[in-house]
């Protein structure tokens, strides 16, 4: 099996993404994902693989953010994307599909990098404030998204993998301050920490 991890990206470094070997620590390839400088001072990304393919989100001289697809064989890139600026740095795949979200959710298509759909889920702009929270729990997308007129209060929402539609919603508990990323989600149940 193998392991994935990124260096930072630095005003004075590129990031580079690097594949190795679990048990034995040999690298079998490196390679370069973004450019440096001062714009994208020290970001990370987070690496999701599925179905010979490795995910991960890059950002460019200019801080702007890309989502960039390699093979997991060799490296090679198979395809890149510009992505919201807003993107948190976490990736989920599920049946081709590449899920990330930050104030909006996207999906793409994992062979091609195309937009399949986004959904902002009602809330009123592009603010850091409104970040949304997602997971995946038994083959279900699960989206915690903070309410538009509370601070104190989340709505849980299904997610259709294939369409971005809600399938389902219910409010969280009003009056305790949650982050939307402290929820967790584990055999259909949902935890928080407040």
């Amino acid at each position: 099996s193998l392991v994935f991890f990124s260096s930072q990206t630095s005003a004075w470094a590129p990031s580079s993404l690097f594949c190795m070997r679990k048990r034995t620590g040999v690298l079998l390839w490196k390679k370069q994902i973004d450019q440096a400088g001062w714009a994208s001072y020290h970001f990370f990304a987070i690496q999701a693989v599925a179905n010979g393919k490795v995910v991960t989100i890059a950002r460019n001289s200019n801080g702007q953010r890309k989502l960039i697809c390699l093979n997991v064989a060799d490296g090679q890139q198979l395809w890149e994307t510009p992505v919201n600026d807003l993107l948190k740095p976490t990736i989920k795949i599920f049946n081709d599909k590449v899920y990330c979200n930050g104030f909006t959710a996207f999906c793409y298509d994992l062979n091609t990098g195309s937009l399949l759909w986004q959904n902002n889920f009602g809330l009123p702009s592009a603010s850091r404030y409104y970040e949304c929270s997602s997971t995946l729990d038994q083959n279900k997308l699960y989206t915690v998204v903070p309410s538009a007129t509370s601070s104190t209060q989340h709505a849980i929402k299904t997610i259709n993998f294939t369409t971005g539609a809600i399938e389902s919603s219910f409010n969280t508990l009003s009056g305790t301050y949650i982050n939307s990323n402290s929820y967790q989600f584990s055999n259909q149940m949902v935890y928080a920490i407040s």
